[in-house]
């Protein structure tokens, strides 16, 4: 008796992790990935950000055609834009996942309405879901004035220390600020 109660049990338990298979293939999970942090070493100095497939789907979801990306501010379009902040600024990507057409049937985001997903499904999942990431470049001024004296403000008073002294023709410089 204690077999056939296993029995069954193992039964219910493989039908129902089906069941839940089954319906995350119609609730992927689809993202966006703006990438890493980034310094700027100067205000005005350009950097690329994010990274290239800043629209993540799930493994097998045929959705590259179904995605469109959009950057705030800055409005940029692509996955690695350049950027030119004069100030500390945070990005944000926004990803647009236009849900099933029959053609992107696999492109099926949790969030998008309709009951079934797969290729060739007569009633795809559709609408459109968006997903953001948020990234910073951080605009650092140390050292600006020197690489670009006309848009950087001068400072006084800095503590100077050149070395070594003598010198074979070589120096270094230290800034206290």
């Amino acid at each position: 008796m204690k077999t056939k109660i296993k029995f069954l049990f193992a039964t219910l338990m493989l039908f129902c992790i089906a069941q839940v298979n089954a319906q995350n293939n119609c609730n992927k999970i689809c993202g966006a990935n703006a990438g890493a942090d980034k310094t700027s070493t100067c205000p005005g100095n350009c950097v690329s950000i994010g990274v290239s497939g800043c629209g993540t789907a799930p493994s097998g979801a045929s959705c590259s055609g179904a995605m469109a990306y959009s950057w705030a501010p800055g409005g940029m379009t692509t996955c690695t834009p350049t950027v030119c902040p004069t100030v500390t600024t945070n990005y944000t990507l926004y990803v647009t996942f236009t849900c099933g057409s029959t053609a992107l049937a696999d492109c099926c985001c949790d969030g998008c309405g309709g009951t079934t997903c797969g290729s060739g499904t007569a009633n795809p999942c559709n609408g459109t879901v968006v997903r953001n990431d948020i990234m910073k470049v951080t605009v650092n001024n140390t050292g600006c004035r020197l690489i670009n004296p006309e848009s950087t403000p001068l400072v006084e008073n800095a503590d100077v220390s050149i070395f070594p002294n003598p010198s074979n023709g070589n120096i270094s410089l230290k800034f206290s600020k």
